[in-house]
């Protein structure tokens, strides 16, 4: 038999009380052509159990003999796909009925796409999109989005906006197409950094985003949920760590990133620009991102001097954000 159009990785570890939710949204898609695999990192609470539940023969299991970095654990699961096009459902968010038949779609016959994008929606109450939403300051009109038009989209610069950490692609709702994630060195597994983003800012260094307006997923918005379970310094070094990362790696890929990343900070909002900064700032990023999003913000104040826009900044972001900033550009 032909290997599946599609691979549904679902790294788990005892969230067997999540998990089921997770099974039913993947074995519900309105398109048939994938497998399954969960890929349970060494699970104490019954995962096999409920996973042997399914007679469905798309779904496969493979556990880690011990308990393992979770980065290594994702990069386990996408290492044993087989399908054109992989994507990551971590077992406590929901993937779209609809989303393998849209993305299907948007990529089949089109070997240019390195992955393919949707919002993911947030579970919590009086919350929305939690992930990217392009918008005009990508150079389209809002016609997109009200009649459900696919973006395709250059990959190098897109690869450099994920250096804005304002915005970004959420999992589940991204499909990378294997082949280049292959030729790009893999699912990134380190525990350093933040291994899906860089993933794909390393998957769209070598081809185009398919980018679907259409909601993708739910994002299950819960106590448990991985970020929130590591401590506020671990959360900054692993930022850093990733911007830095995906510098280097543009660097090495000849992409000309600062030309991309001025381009990209000169179509936020004042808003957007002012989170970026103080992101940047809050997590020790490299002085030059902090630097140029400070000057496009200085382009757009009115004429004063420099302690004038200093004293801006501050009343925006607070003095140790400021301070921060100041003391990277002199080193």
């Amino acid at each position: 038999m032909p290997p599946p159009f599609f691979t549904i990785v679902i790294p788990t570890c005892n969230r067997a009380g999540l998990l089921q939710a997770t099974l039913d949204a993947v074995l519900s898609q309105t398109f048939g052509d994938f497998e399954v695999i969960v890929q349970d990192n060494a699970s104490t609470d019954g995962t096999r159990e409920l996973v042997a539940g399914h007679a469905d023969p798309r779904l496969r299991y493979l556990r880690q003999k011990e308990l393992v970095h979770v980065g290594r654990n994702w990069a386990d699961g996408a290492a044993a796909a087989v399908g054109e096009y992989v994507i990551i459902n971590q077992d406590d968010d929901l993937l779209h009925r609809d989303f393998l038949l849209r993305c299907h779609q948007a990529v089949a016959g089109r070997k240019d796409v390195a992955m393919y994008a949707a919002p993911a929606w947030r579970e919590e109450r009086g919350r929305g999109y939690k992930a990217r939403l392009l918008r005009t300051n990508e150079g389209y009109v809002h016609d997109f989005l009200l009649k459900d038009q696919i973006l395709y989209m250059d990959g190098p610069r897109m690869a450099v906006s994920l250096l804005n950490l304002v915005f970004y692609f959420l999992q589940p709702s991204v499909a990378i197409r294997r082949e280049t994630m292959l030729r790009s060195g893999g699912y990134e597994s380190r525990a350093d950094c933040q291994f899906d983003i860089m993933t794909q800012a390393r998957v769209l260094m070598h081809g185009s985003l398919a980018y679907d307006p259409r909601p993708g997923a739910m994002y299950r918005d819960h106590e448990a949920n991985t970020w929130k379970t590591y401590s506020r310094s671990l959360r900054k070094k692993l930022l850093s760590q990733t911007l830095v990362l995906i510098i280097a790696d543009l660097v090495k890929a000849g992409i000309p990133w600062e030309q991309h990343l001025d381009a990209e900070l000169k179509g936020c909002s004042k808003r957007d620009l002012e989170k970026a900064l103080k992101d940047w700032c809050w997590c020790g990023a490299p002085a030059i991102l902090t630097e140029k999003a400070a000057q496009e913000l200085r382009r757009r104040q009115p004429s004063g001097s420099s302690l004038i826009f200093n004293a801006r900044l501050i009343r925006k972001l607070g003095w140790r954000y400021l301070k921060q900033r100041l003391s990277k550009t002199r080193t």
